[in-house]
């Protein structure tokens, strides 16, 4: 996953990381720890919920959380 750039689109879509967390369902300290270590990672059903909550095209989403 990378990071850095899930945290420019949620900049840019007007998200904090406690936000994010509140919006897909997720507790704001899972939340946090998947973003800082990158494990565990995002599953399946929160990064596409991360990804329309943030309005991200499907090439974004896949290089945040594919690579």
């Amino acid at each position: 996953m990378q990071g850095k750039k899930l945290i420019a689109a949620m900049a840019s879509a007007g998200h904090t990381p406690g936000s994010l967390a509140e919006a897909i369902g997720i507790d704001q300290s899972t939340f946090y720890r998947k973003l800082a270590e990158g494990k565990p990672y995002f599953t399946i059903d929160e990064a596409t919920k991360i990804k329309n909550v943030l309005a991200m095209d499907d090439d974004t989403a896949c290089q945040i959380f594919l690579k």
